[in-house]
């Protein structure tokens, strides 16, 4: 096994609802879902947020559109309160865990218990200048 998916049913939509919550899609021109990602209120600390199914489809890779949703969620977050992001990634996954690196994230200790030995878990603070001004 070369990656670990969580059960269908573990997430719940309304997690992912504002102001506690967001996900996003990036579309092509064509209108085809192309790339998503969302957070969550991190269960244990409401002024902290979780990355959750961060995926960009196999021919839009390399286009900048998984950093674009990153700093999407991170803007959204920051300004509904968050301090924190967190997240999970495989270790296997080399473009992720590239990209976390780049955007300031932190490796840290586990914080889910049960989880495969290959899975890292990333953090990063998150700042009042990470809101936008339009918001």
């Amino acid at each position: 096994m070369v990656g670990f998916d969580d059960p269908p049913d573990l997430d719940k939509p309304y997690e992912y609802e504002p102001p506690s919550g967001l996900f996003v899609v990036a579309y092509s021109p064509s209108g085809a879902a192309i790339a998503c990602g969302g957070y969550r209120t991190y269960r244990a600390q409401t002024n902290v947020a979780e990355v959750r199914k961060m995926y960009v489809a196999p021919g839009s890779r390399r286009l900048g559109l998984s950093r674009r949703v990153l700093q999407e969620l991170e803007h959204h977050a920051a300004g509904s309160g968050a301090v924190r992001m967190i997240l999970e990634t495989g270790s296997y996954n080399h473009a992720a865990t590239r990209l976390y690196a780049s955007a300031g994230y932190e490796s840290i200790p586990p914080y889910v218990a049960g989880r495969p030995a290959f899975n890292r878990a990333y953090a990063k603070q998150l700042s009042a200048a990470q809101t936008r001004k339009d918001e």
